[in-house]
């Protein structure tokens, strides 16, 4: 005959592998837990849009918007570049030497704006 006590000792030995309501809570617990990561990620998604505004959506941020705005830059000097040039083609003798110098300047421009964009991506 087998003692009350034995027969716990075996109830606690013997695990049961199949607990549906085991698994029902687990599931329900990952769940929560997935949605609430979720909302914190929105949140978190939410914010920094709130805090980079639209120029930092169109600049991608603070840690891009000084390239950004360098490559802008050197795109304006060597459009400048190219309007002067084609202006000291069709000016007289007299200007050309000031529409050379501007020409020279805008480069000199472009070429700055060209040196920090490759310096600052290179780091």
């Amino acid at each position: 005959m087998v003692s009350e006590r034995e027969r716990a000792k075996a109830g606690i030995v013997e695990a049961v592998e199949d607990d549906p309501e085991l698994d029902a809570a687990l599931d329900a617990a990952s769940r929560l837990k997935l949605e609430i990561l979720k909302e914190q990620n929105r949140s978190t998604e939410a914010r920094a849009a709130a805090e980079r505004g639209f120029f930092g959506w169109l600049f991608g941020g603070i840690d891009h918007a000084p390239t950004f705005i360098a490559f802008v830059a050197m795109l304006v000097g060597l459009g400048m570049v190219v309007y002067s040039i084609n202006a000291m083609n069709n000016a007289d003798e007299q200007s050309r030497d000031f529409w050379w110098s501007v020409s020279q300047s805008f480069l000199a421009f472009a070429g700055t704006a060209l040196g920090f964009a490759v310096g600052k991506t290179l780091k």
